[in-house]
């Protein structure tokens, strides 16, 4: 899958925040904006020049971003020799991805066609990061050639959509979480069988591991042996995924690698016979899966002498083990690969002041990096340290310094320069909520996958799935019915009757009538959803506005209860209405992708393909929180690190104190350190005396002076200095008001009221008016 990048040149700055939904204040979907500002999981259209030269720090190309420095340019103009390997170590805010996309630059001019390049990243927004810094360095006016910028999952999902009937005929259907604890259910009930077997000792989580590790090449025999089941009951289970083209996101990437390989014995995939230079970002988080697409691309034969592979990373940002990362992995390339490496260090940080560099290298065991290190920006803070207490404690100090700094700034630093970090979604969730009903301030909760789909909304996947007779549409439809009757042994004598036989059919039969003697009543029920199911099969959809009056008929038919419970639970309702509106977010932006690409499908087998993209929300007037895993590669201004847990011990506890830890904590305290550019707080429930390094460290807020340099907006500091004494007299005689609009330019908030101040209206229970409501959205 390709896309054009506009041809406006976006902001290269790392520092794109609005990620997520904003919680609590007013959203605005206005897709337009967010799918110029986004390239998804495609390619980009790189351009190539007719000429091939050396980059040096005064190429007019080289200032499109700023001058490379000598550590840069050094790793700009390494030869790409065939059958070698390049290892860049980069630190946090040295410039990578400027470099990693001069370097491109370099290759095209030496004379590599764009079309003979491959980029790969973990990460979405590594992908996007990179496409706009090639476009800002290679400009418009370049003829249009293709480079592959893809996230591995896109790339080994292209390969599949190409390749995949010649290597794996069948059709496959994409099978979500809500629809995979489903079956992984209803596989393990004893009820249950499958050519006459029943399971036997299986369990839904026995059953979700078992898969992953045969996913993995494990033998089924021992994998069966292992976990005490029945190895025919495994089997049998396998030929249904398979019969009914059954995948999850991850057998993406084995199933491509098993094509490739394939294709080795057969006829050689042309587009990777092409490649004559691998990049791959973030290396330092690849895992074993992730490796191998690498290796069977590198080791894939080719028109030339072989392949050049770059790879670029932080081995002290290594925080992924959990999936399978191994932070020495860049120190082991050559034994990895077997083939000669390179390796070269980026020397400089353009993000972190000193002081905050500083106390970095005092946390990584990894520190041949580290050392090399040293900012380009000039002295500034210490890390603030401040004791809390507990979390009510903490998030009253945020928000006070939150205000401090914005008013002292004269609104030089808004909201959207803030970052609050934490370890957990949970803590995330929570400190969201209190900012936005306590204190009327808005926010983006940044996230690394789309939160709609981990929520009631997930069964319109299965209506679109029923809808477009999706390969595993009866395994949809089976799951919708089993949310009108809860009953798992009733839906498993449903299953166990369906061999051979549609669903819709059944709802007629004479053995659904025997199952359900007892409970007469549910048959309507099914008969209504499966009358709604064929009356919106007849309609011909083509438009996210089609799709949303469609789901909306289908779940007036037998669904409103399942996603109007609890609604009259404040909390449950508003949640609803951000995870509906996130979902038409996800089918326009869609619709925008499929208009550009132009498959031959439908646009509901598209959106079934690639609904699962994180969507991007620009809301200057809102604070950023993330877990630090998500919040790789962002920086801001002012970082808040939570130090509350509720455990006996903060996160950091054992670090502040010098005391022994796993590395593995430590780097996680590093990277969320390294995301602050210019003002750094950690909360901790530890006496200041027993820190450790606290010549790191200060107690002290930051003074005015500070605040001014962080936030340059002279026009306005006096006006912010009165504003903020206004908000002190005000915040500390009143409990917690509301941060209204009568400091608008300063802190612009969504002006949603405290429950105390006014009343939500909550007396009906309408999910209707809420998915009608969706209508009203701007549409394309």
């Amino acid at each position: 899958m390709t896309v054009l990048l506009p041809s406006s040149s976006p902001n290269p700055s790392p520092a794109c925040f609005g990620f997520g939904c904003s919680i609590g204040g007013s959203i605005c979907f206005n897709t337009f904006i967010w799918s110029r500002s986004r390239f998804f999981m495609r390619g980009s259209m790189i351009n190539p020049v007719s000429t091939s030269q050396v980059i040096t720090a005064s190429d007019p190309l080289s200032r499109n971003l700023y001058n490379a420095t000598p550590s840069q340019l050094e790793i700009i103009n390494a030869p790409a020799t065939p059958n070698t390997v390049l290892s860049i170590k980069a630190g946090p805010g040295s410039g990578k991805t400027y470099t990693l996309a001069r370097r491109i630059s370099q290759l095209i001019l030496d004379g590599i066609d764009p079309s003979e390049i491959l980029v790969l990243s973990m990460a979405n927004r590594s992908v996007n990061s990179l496409s706009k810094s090639l476009q800002v360095q290679l400009g418009d006016s370049l003829q249009s050639k293709p480079i592959d910028i893809c996230t591995f999952h896109s790339f080994c999902s292209k390969i599949l959509d190409t390749y995949g009937d010649k290597y794996l005929p069948g059709r496959r259907a994409l099978m979500n979480d809500s629809q995979w604890l489903f079956l992984s259910r209803l596989v393990s009930n004893h009820n249950l069988h499958l050519d006459g077997i029943k399971s036997k000792n299986l369990t839904s989580d026995k059953f979700v591991k078992i898969m992953k590790d045969i996913r993995r090449g494990g033998d089924i025999e021992h994998v069966a042996q292992q976990y005490g089941v029945s190895q025919d009951f495994i089997e049998a289970v396998l030929r249904f995924l398979e019969e009914n083209g059954i995948i999850r996101y991850g057998d993406l990437i084995s199933l491509a690698c098993k094509i490739i390989n394939a294709s080795k014995k057969d006829e050689l995939i042309p587009q990777l016979v092409n490649y004559k230079a691998i990049i791959v970002d973030e290396f330092q988080d690849m895992y074993e899966d992730l490796l191998e697409v690498i290796d069977v691309v590198v080791n894939y034969p080719s028109n030339g002498d072989g392949k050049h592979l770059t790879v670029a990373g932080d081995p002290n940002q290594s925080i992924y083990e959990f999936l399978g990362s191994n932070p020495k992995l860049m120190d082991s390339l050559d034994v990895h690969f077997g083939l000669p490496v390179h390796e070269l260090h980026i020397k400089e940080s353009f993000r972190c002041t000193p002081e905050i560099l500083d106390l970095s290298k005092t946390l990584v065991p990894n520190t041949s990096l580290i050392t090399q290190l040293h900012s380009t920006k000039p002295s500034g803070h210490l890390p603030v340290l401040k004791k809390i207490s507990n979390p009510s404690q903490e998030i009253n100090f945020i928000v006070e310094e939150i205000v401090r700094l914005c008013y002292l700034s004269g609104g030089g630093i808004n909201l959207n320069d803030i970052l609050i970090l934490s370890r957990t979604n949970s803590q995330i969730d929570d400190i969201s909520r209190q900012l936005s009903e306590n204190y009327g301030i808005s926010t983006n909760k940044l996230t690394s996958s789309i939160s709609w789909n981990k929520s009631k909304v997930s069964i319109f996947l299965s209506m679109l799935a029923v809808l477009d007779n999706s390969y595993n549409h009866q395994i949809s439809l089976l799951y919708l019915l089993s949310i009108i009757d809860r009953s798992q042994l009733r839906i498993c004598k449903i299953f166990n009757i369906s061999k051979g036989k549609k669903l819709e059919d059944l709802v007629h039969s004479k053995e659904l009538r025997v199952i359900y003697k007892r409970k007469q009543d549910i048959i309507p029920k099914f008969k209504n959803l499966i009358e709604a199911f064929k009356t919106e099969k007849q309609k011909h959809l083509t438009s996210p506005q089609d799709v949303v009056d469609s789901l909306f008929n289908i779940t007036s038919s037998g669904l409103m209860d399942y996603l109007n419970d609890d609604c009259e639970n404040l909390e449950t309702r508003k949640r609803l209405s951000v995870d509906l509106k996130a979902f038409q977010s996800s089918l326009e932006i869609s619709f925008i992708n499929y208009n550009t690409d132009q498959p031959s499908e439908s646009f509901i087998s598209y959106f079934l393909k690639n609904y699962n993209e994180d969507i991007t929300m620009d809301s200057p007037t809102a604070v950023n929180l993330s877990t630090i895993h998500t919040a790789k590669g962002l920086e801001s201004k002012v970082v808040f690190i939570l130090g509350t847990s509720m455990f006996q011990h903060g996160p950091w506890d054992f670090i502040l104190k010098g005391q022994l830890t796993d590395d593995s904590n430590n780097r996680l305290f590093y990277v969320a350190l390294t995301r602050g550019k210019d003002l750094v707080y950690i909360t901790t429930t530890l006496d200041i005396s027993d820190i450790l390094h606290d010549d790191k460290f200060t107690t002290l807020m930051p003074k005015r002076d500070v605040i001014r340099s962080v936030g340059v907006n002279s026009a306005k500091l006096q006006q912010g200095e009165h504003l903020y004494g206004k908000f002190k007299r005000e915040y500390h005689t009143t409990a917690k008001i509301p941060i209204y609009s009568r400091f608008d330019g300063f802190i612009p908030t969504s002006k949603i009221p405290l429950k105390r101040y006014g009343s939500y209206d909550i007396s009906h229970n309408c999910v209707k008016a809420i998915i009608r409501s969706l209508h009203k959205l701007p549409r394309f």
